[in-house]
């Protein structure tokens, strides 16, 4: 192989190093916003449920339970998703 050859391959590899590293930073940015629209709506969902149980007590009624619903919902995918020791980090700084 040629040097020039080589030259040309390492500086494809490298533009396609730098457009698959702006991808997973898209990805990084539009995670963590997800992320908090999620927390976000688990607080809505939890304060919908919290204001049915104050306003009609014990009167079991479509809202509550769809609230209840949707807080549990959102719980299992807070759990699964943003507060688990699974889930993978990304470092989006560039240490160049």
């Amino acid at each position: 192989m040629k040097e020039q050859e080589y030259l040309e391959m390492c500086n494809h590899f490298k533009e396609e190093l730098e457009k698959k590293e702006s991808v997973i930073k898209l990805f990084v940015g539009q995670n963590l916003e997800l992320k908090k629209l999620l927390m976000m709506s688990y607080t809505y969902a939890r304060q919908i449920d919290e204001f049915c149980s104050v306003l009609l007590g014990d009167q079991s009624n479509e809202i509550t339970q769809h609230a209840e619903s949707l807080r549990g919902l959102m719980s299992e995918v807070l759990d699964k998703y943003i507060f688990s020791d699974t889930h993978i980090l990304i470092s989006t700084s560039n240490d160049d």
